[in-house]
This record gives C-alpha cells, structure tokens and sequence, in this order.
C-alpha cells in the first residue's frame, strides 16, 4: 500500500465531481486556497488493532471548502456533496469506483461531519468533512 497512490486514487474518483475546481492530494497540499470549492484529502487515523497481517485499515479526511466565512449563503451549497446520489456526491464518487483506481481492496464513505468551518493557511472557509475508510494490502 502506498499512501501516495491511494491519494492519487481519491483524487481520480473526486475527479469526476465537476463543480469541484481544484483537488489537492496529501502530498499536493497548497499553503494557501485560490480556487473554490475545492477539496482537501489528508491523512487520518490508522486502527492497528483492526489491521491484518496482509492489510491496513486506514481512514482518509476530505475537506470539502466552499467559500470563506461570513458568506452564510455558501451553507446552502453542501447538500449536494453529502447527499448519496448525484453528479456532486461525493460517497457516490468512491462507491462507483471503490478500489480508488486499484490502489486499495475497498474504500468507503463512513461518516459526514456536517457544516463548519476549515482554517487553511491562516483564512477560514465554510466546509464539510469526510471520514474516508480504506483497506489496503500492505507492500
């Protein structure tokens, strides 16, 4: 498993959200937001105790940023990311390709945060937040 690769996966299947303008991989990660929305895919927890000898369980963080805070209108643009059909879904952009480009045995969507707030290199924006669960085969 290469977390580099599963990555580059999330983002090929986040890809095919069109209203997202920018996708930013963990290693991609911009010091500063120029493009929204955009989504931010960082590294998460890993349950070693859930881990086989074979493959890790790993979990993911998508960051959703629509705008910056003191738009409450930008609130109003979340439901199509969360919602579990349509051409912003962003569960039903990993479950129609859950391998992410063959760089994991499965990935789903396990939770959505809700609406918040997201600071990135010193601004805050309106977002939402994923919990991506992955398993991966150990290399």
């Amino acid at each position: 498993m290469s977390y580099e690769a599963i990555g580059q996966g999330i983002k090929a299947c986040l890809g095919n959200i069109s209203s997202l303008k920018r996708i930013y991989a963990p290693e991609e990660l911009p010091t500063a937001i120029s493009e929204r929305p955009c989504a931010l895919i960082l590294p998460g927890e890993i349950d070693y105790s859930q881990a086989r000898a074979d493959e890790d369980t790993l979990k993911y963080r998508v960051i959703i940023l629509l705008g910056e805070v003191g738009k409450p209108d930008r609130f109003a643009l979340i439901p199509p990311y969360t919602e579990s059909i349509g051409d912003s879904s962003v569960p039903k952009a990993i479950q129609d390709d859950y391998t992410l480009s063959g760089a994991a045995a499965w990935a789903r969507i396990t939770k959505n945060k809700g609406a918040g707030y997201t600071e990135w290199g010193g601004a805050n924006y309106t977002s939402t937040e994923f919990e991506l669960e992955v398993t991966a085969p150990v290399i």
